[in-house]
């Protein structure tokens, strides 16, 4: 087969409002369907993960690409996804709008200093182990950069939770260092970024509550789908740069290839509060 070129991420503007609204209040009952324990976390950049479906989903709309999914047995990948992708996605960027209009209504918790001066010791020394380590690793490299630029609470907990995976996948790697690491560090980033989260989710509003809870439950639809698009497509396209057609939701929609976005935002539960845990 021919070389596909990756889909084009050519703007970061928002998707059309009203359609997004639509496609939410279509969405609405599934959501509702999810089991809090199947909630995914909440470390995405919304917008931006939003904009990286559509622009998939406006690829897979294509004839070639339609033409290869369809040699998939209907056992083996669903085709309702490729339908729902974009839908999904809409749904995610009119959660995220609706929440950060929530937040911006709400002034955020004031942390105990020494809470911060924890989560800010340890943050920094595996940020700087992880730096040195992966600085030419090729999707490592991207996922230390994204969290270095996190700033704010909520990005504090979020990329605590991030270090201590990176932690914990890559032990090997990391318990070399003989400067930075220590093998504390990945369960204190988990027990400071549930104690952040825990006075964060003190703090928030019973709206703020609603919208993340709302945004939990859009996001774990659209990560659920993409996974299974991504999955299916990165097989598909093996030979014909599968991470460049079925690229990560964590990148962001700056011009260009896509790069890493922050994760600004905590995990909540299905109820409305906010938790460290998540699938």
């Amino acid at each position: 087969m021919s070389k596909t070129p990756p889909p084009a991420i050519t703007t970061n503007t928002p998707p059309d409002p009203a359609a997004a609204r639509k496609a939410y209040e279509a969405m609405t009952p599934r959501m509702a369907t999810l089991a809090k324990d199947d909630l995914a976390l909440l470390n995405i950049d919304g917008q931006a993960a939003a904009i990286l479906a559509l622009s998939v989903s406006r690829f897979l709309a294509e004839p070639e690409p339609r033409a290869r999914f369809a040699l998939l047995h209907p056992r083996t990948f669903d085709p309702a996804h490729l339908g729902d992708l974009g839908t999904i996605a809409l749904t995610v960027s009119h959660a995220y709008v609706e929440l950060q209009s929530a937040r911006a209504q709400t002034t955020e918790a004031k942390l105990p200093v020494a809470l911060v001066d924890k989560a800010t010791q340890v943050k920094e020394r595996m940020l700087e182990c992880t730096e040195y380590l992966f600085k030419r690793h090729a999707t490592l490299s991207k996922e230390v950069a994204s969290i270095r630029a996190g700033t704010g609470y909520r990005d504090t907990a979020s990329d605590l939770l991030r270090l201590a995976k990176i932690y914990e996948d890559q032990k090997d790697k990391v318990e070399k260092d003989p400067v930075n690491y220590r093998d504390t560090d990945a369960a204190d980033a988990r027990l400071h970024a549930q104690e952040i989260l825990a006075e964060l989710g003190n703090a928030q509003s019973a709206e703020e509550q609603r919208c993340v809870a709302a945004m939990t439950r859009a996001w774990t639809l659209l990560r659920n789908t993409y996974a299974e698009v991504q999955s299916a497509g990165r097989f598909l396209y093996r030979n014909e740069q599968p991470e460049e057609n079925f690229p990560s939701l964590y990148a962001s929609s700056g011009g260009g290839r896509p790069k890493k976005a922050k994760d600004p935002t905590p995990a909540p539960t299905g109820d409305g509060g906010v938790s460290g845990g998540g699938k």
